[in-house]
């Protein structure tokens, strides 16, 4: 079925963004004045948020601080306890998701966007970022250097499950009209053939551009590796935009994704003329009823690219249509047809724990002590910063800490954290509310044909959607886990009891129901259709560049794209400033 897929070019890919994101603050403390103290000769660092930011920055930071050890402690603040447990990241059956839930972390409080959960009869569900791309160097270089973690197909329920591997994949429209529906047995010649003849040159366009922004992205990692300070300019980077710019992929992000198809020449766009529509406007001149006639009788229907393929695999990775979304956000999600995909067996959280531990392990191992990385199971609620450093309050349980380094790795109006300082002023990016998407896991549940109208023997496993078929549907997607009736949707809006049965029929019952919003949460940024929207604050927030306190902050880097891959390219580049501050490099 897979390999079916790939034939087309595309696939399903959600590549949602990995964070934990910091909780709602308590009522407010009283801030005592931080008195210039001195600094002990090493390196006091505390990171604020235990997701793919955090922890990649943690097990970073202990490879650079491997030769010198000029780094005395590393503290990450995170309010889950995933980190802590011996379980490595996996949730056990019929208890919370990985990330923890409101019992754990308090109400509006959200939690890992990397989140799984394990069901009472062992089926484990990845509640949020669920896709990994084999070309995402990084997560998979992680995934790669640790044993206990093993590849998966995606959307695998676990060893012990069996997933669906005889349906294919379809776009709905609503309504009834499926623009795209493909049957894991049709052969791949008849697929591509099928599919070059909807969409034609848009295919072809929509392929290169991937593979263009695909080589672009690669010269990311080189950039990363370099570690001479010599090669400041071109290595190290003060914001996200410095980064997309240095390997030519910034002016992707000051468009839509809609006029980005349209400055490669893909139909279906406002000012773009379809390809067809040339065609039959010529033939229709001289062979009207002749051509009439075998187009309604003998051709398929020919298709809109934007709106059908490529607006359904946005919507379902980002919640977003192809005019909200930025040119780079857009063309991120067909990365994944220069390559494969997968997931972590048992749970894509298991990433978290697994950089963690290995960064405890490095700096141990390397600097022969103990105990200089540790995670503290606490909410930072508020800072505040003087000329040489950076104190940090917690829920309920006082002063946190002061450190010469902090490294803020969740969304910043997410955080919620006060300033006890006034910290200046930001782009919009990072005080704009993040969309809101529901996963929903549902059980006993079977598609009902009779509401797709179509056949039980053509009905796809995985079906993502068009804008117009979310507004009359009110859902993202639909995908079928396990052959015994479990489904993950991905919706904007919780499902009623009327649509899921409509959906799943009456025997359907919903396990359970994961909110990705409210005002403390959210899933992606909105990116408002790129320009000013997509600007990125600096990755130094507030300090000197090379003495003094500091505060970065790796998620500058998701106002720009959301996903896992990002996020961890993000850690490292603030990883990277913070070790030439120290002299690591």
């Amino acid at each position: 079925h897979r390999a079916h897929v790939r034939s087309i070019v595309f696939v399903l890919v959600p590549l949602l963004l990995p964070l934990v994101v910091c909780s709602a603050p308590d009522d407010a403390q009283t801030h005592q004045t931080i008195k210039d103290t001195s600094r002990s000769k090493k390196a006091k660092i505390a990171i604020i948020g235990g997701g793919i930011g955090g922890t990649f920055a943690a097990r970073y930071l202990a490879e650079y601080d491997s030769t010198s050890c000029s780094v005395d402690s590393i503290t990450l603040f995170d309010p889950s306890s995933q980190l802590s447990t011996p379980n490595g990241g996996k949730s056990h059956a019929g208890g919370p998701p990985t990330g923890g839930d409101s019992n754990e972390l308090g109400p509006n409080r959200q939690g890992a966007r990397v989140s799984s959960l394990t069901l009472s009869d062992g089926t484990v569900v990845q509640l949020g970022a669920s896709i990994i791309f084999s070309g995402n160097e990084l997560v998979t270089q992680l995934v790669d250097s640790d044993p206990a973690l093993e590849k998966a197909a995606p959307l695998s329920p676990g060893k012990d499950k069996n997933s669906r591997d005889d349906a294919g994949f379809g776009v709905y429209d609503g309504g009834g009209r499926w623009p795209i529906l493909i049957d894991a047995n049709t052969p791949s010649y008849v697929i591509v053939a099928k599919m070059m003849y909807r969409y034609g040159l848009d295919l072809v366009r929509v392929r290169h551009a991937a593979f263009k922004a695909f080589n672009s992205f690669t010269k990311i990692y080189q950039l990363l590796n370099s570690t001479e300070v010599d090669d400041e300019k071109s290595s190290f980077f003060d914001s996200p935009d410095d980064l997309w710019e240095a390997v030519g992929l910034h002016e992707m992000t000051t468009m839509s994704f809609d006029k980005y198809l349209d400055s490669i020449g893909v139909s279906g766009g406002s000012t773009s003329v379809a390809w067809w529509d040339i065609i039959y406007e010529s033939a229709t001149s001289f062979l009207m009823p002749l051509f009439d006639w075998a187009q309604t009788w003998l051709l398929p229907p020919r298709g809109n690219l934007r709106r059908e393929l490529c607006e359904s695999i946005n919507i379902n990775n980002y919640n977003q249509d192809n005019d909200r979304l930025n040119g780079l956000a857009g063309l991120v999600s067909f990365l994944p047809t220069q390559g494969s995909v997968y997931s972590v067996l048992g749970g894509n959280a298991q990433l978290m724990s697994s950089s963690f531990r290995q960064a405890i392990s490095q700096h141990e191992s390397s600097c022969n002590i103990s105990g200089s990385i540790r995670h503290v199971q606490s909410t930072v609620t508020s800072i505040a910063i003087s000329n040489d450093s950076v104190q940090i309050f917690t829920d309920g349980k006082g002063n946190g800490g002061i450190f010469d380094v902090v490294i803020l790795a969740a969304p910043l109006q997410q955080c919620q954290i006060r300033w006890a300082q006034p910290v200046k002023k930001f782009p919009s990016s990072t005080s704009r509310r993040y969309t809101q998407t529901i996963t929903t896991i549902v059980v006993n549940g079977t598609l009902q044909s009779d509401h797709f109208h179509i056949s039980n023997a053509s009905m796809p496993r995985a079906v993502s959607i068009t804008e117009k078929g979310k507004e009359s549907e009110g859902f993202s997607c639909v995908a079928e886990l396990t052959d015994d009736g479990t489904f993950k949707v991905f919706s904007s809006q919780s499902l009623t009891t009327d649509l899921l049965h409509r959906i799943f029929g009456k025997s359907c019952t919903v396990q359970y129901e994961k909110v990705w919003g409210g005002e403390f949460g959210g899933a992606y940024p909105d990116f408002a259709s790129g320009g000013d929207a997509s600007v990125a604050a600096p990755f130094l927030l507030y300090g000197d560049k090379t003495e003094g306190a500091a505060l970065y902050y790796v998620n500058a880097i998701e106002s720009s794209v959301s996903a896992m891959e990002v996020v961890a390219i993000g850690a490292k580049a603030v990883s990277k400033l913070v070790a030439r501050r120290l002299g690591l490099l």
